[in-house]
């Protein structure tokens, strides 16, 4: 298509844990790098001006899609108000849209907030820019091999090229000197709970994967939650992470600045506020985050060196695409390493700011109950760690501060608590199937831990089933004792699998396959409600077919019957599933 000289371009992200915002930043960044003059505007789906928007003549939506197919929370008045029948079906005749969606590839409804979103947006009129986008965060290198390819068609569609050469942007942000505040405030919509207690629950042998047992005390801060709820967790940075980039950079940690828009670009949640360097680098930003080639062409007109800059350039381009995949995606290199590959790099701190992600919150499920633990919240968390293919040890970000955090330092951490759709039902006499593998187990031990409450009140409660998967009983068999005294109790039935502790590999899969007629009573004769929380992959599908199997084996309904049946459920909020 042939666009203007001119062009405005309004982003509008509706997220959960933060990454389509990110998304929406880096369509922003890219977009200054471009040889046509192109103006963006970014907007959350919680403030976007439902009459304006049709007016914007090219839009772009990105979101996420939450539980089962769901519109993330702050998106659900924007969807509600976009499906009215009675929109007039030329609204956005005007517009010009792109569509990127977010996602987990092995849940059948794979980016479907993004898919309504588009469709609806064409049948109101809208003309696409270019085919919706659907990043698959089960991919090998995560949203970013759909998300590079669909920026790259966004911008061709557009008209817009890389204005090529090596000329240093202009900043949108400046960075002044300041003096240290009076309180010590914890980041925009955070509040700081105190870590009270951690152990590493598996035994000594279990040296791979620990897994720790954190309980931190909500004080006098104003959070509560509920059974079923999440915490969001800030990370620290790594300090050697942090140190590195310093030393490169030449930055005084100690140092407070405040950091200032120099054009309409909206600065980074919090860096409006005085905070030292060792903040901003260690709290603010994501300097570990994954590099992409977004991040990887911003560094290139900062490369002092001839060879550096050829090879920068090489990596960022279609021709270098195996060498990037090589050398960065498998080597799982993170942002503050890429500035150590390439010792001429030298990015002024407020190029930096634009440059790296902001740092976003790790969501954990509370691992405890309100009716115990009113004041308190509890987390079960395995650590996460792997080795690239050159032989370097890597460790998950949020899972290893978690590990290192000593509890005699009286460590704060910066949290937030948020609704889960993943929430014991309103009846206590709801039958209940519940699946948990490895630290899965999380959100089921805070139910059990409501229902020994509601026991101990002497409420008479349906019955419940929890399976659980781990690879073997000795090494992982996460808060089994709990688990085996409430059974005692009465308080559930409890079915184990441990895949490798006999020659032949049994799962849960088996185990439900083994339980159709106890799946079809709780499910198909009763509104029961089932929950699973676990690893992503082909898990979920199976377990689905499993119910749906189950439904039609020991219930006698037809395949169309079951599934008609599984969406009942499924609308109702019976149904369930939490994957990562």
């Amino acid at each position: 298509m042939t666009v203007s000289s001119s062009l405005l371009l309004t982003v509008v992200y509706a997220t959960v844990t933060g990454n389509s915002k990110e998304v929406a930043k880096r369509i922003e960044s890219e977009a200054k790098s471009k040889d046509i003059p192109i103006s963006v505007s970014v907007t959350s789906v919680a403030d976007v001006d439902v009459d304006t928007l049709p007016l914007s003549s090219h839009l772009v939506y990105v979101t996420s899609t939450y539980g089962d197919g769901e519109h993330p929370e702050d998106a659900e008045d924007f969807w509600e108000w976009l499906e009215d029948g009675d929109r007039p079906s030329t609204l956005f005749a005007n517009s010009h849209i792109g569509v990127f969606g977010l996602g987990d590839s092995s849940f059948s409804m794979f980016c479907e907030s993004a898919v309504q979103v588009d469709e609806r947006l064409r049948d109101l009129g809208a003309t696409p820019l270019l085919p919706l986008g659907m990043g698959d965060e089960d991919h090998e290198e995560g949203i970013e091999a759909a998300l590079a390819l669909w920026l790259e068609g966004l911008w061709q569609a557009l008209g817009a090229k890389d204005k090529g050469g090596d000329d240093t942007p202009d900043a949108v942000f400046s960075c002044t000197p300041c003096e240290a505040p009076s309180v010590d405030a914890p980041p925009p919509g955070y509040e700081y709970v105190q870590l009270t207690h951690s152990e590493v629950i598996t035994p000594a042998t279990a040296t791979e994967r620990p897994a720790y047992m954190f309980h931190m005390d909500l004080g006098q801060t104003s959070l509560e939650y509920e059974t079923g709820y999440h915490l969001r967790i800030l990370p620290r940075m790594p300090d050697t992470a942090v140190q590195c980039l310093a030393k490169r950079l030449d930055l005084d940690l100690d140092s407070y600045i405040t950091v200032q828009a120099t054009s309409t670009t909206a600065v980074p949640e919090g860096l409006s506020e005085p905070h030292t360097l060792r903040d901003v680098l260690g709290l603010y930003l994501d300097i570990a985050a994954p590099v992409t080639k977004s991040f990887l062409k911003g560094l290139i007109p900062f490369a002092s060196d001839a060879t550096e800059k050829d090879t920068l350039m090489h990596m960022a381009s279609k021709e270098g695409a195996e060498r990037f995949h090589t050398e960065i995606i498998e080597e799982s290199v993170q942002c503050f390493e890429l500035c150590r590959m390439f010792p001429s790099v030298s990015v002024p701190l407020e190029h930096l700011i634009e440059l790296v992600p902001a740092n976003r919150a790790r969501l954990y499920s509370i691992a405890s109950s309100p009716l115990l633990h009113p004041r308190e919240v509890q987390l079960v968390v395995r650590t996460l760690g792997w080795e690239t293919p050159s032989g370097k040890v890597k460790q998950g970000l949020c899972t290893g501060y978690l590990a290192d955090l000593k509890v005699e330092d009286n460590p704060m951490l910066a949290v937030q608590i948020t609704p889960s759709p993943l929430q014991p039902p309103p009846d206590p006499m709801t039958p209940m199937a519940l699946v948990g593998l490895g630290c899965g187990v999380a959100p089921f031990r805070a139910f059990m831990q409501h229902r020994q409450a509601l026991h101990q009140e002497g409420v008479q409660q349906g019955a419940c089933t929890m399976y659980f998967g781990s690879r073997k009983r000795a090494e992982d068999a996460l808060c089994i004792d709990e688990f085996e005294a409430w059974e005692k109790q009465g308080l559930l039935r409890y079915v184990t699998a441990f895949s490798r502790d006999q020659p032949q590999k049994i799962y849960v899969t088996h185990r439900m396959k083994e339980d159709a007629a106890n799946l079809w009573k709780g499910l198909g004769e009763e509104d029961g409600f089932f929950g699973y929380c676990g690893p992503s992959g082909r898990t979920p599908q199976d377990i689905t077919a499993i119910i749906k199997g189950a439904l039609v084996s020991e219930g006698g309904l037809s395949e169309g019957e079951a599934e008609e049946r599984y969406r009942h459920l499924s609308d109702r909020g019976l149904m369930v599933l939490e994957a990562w």
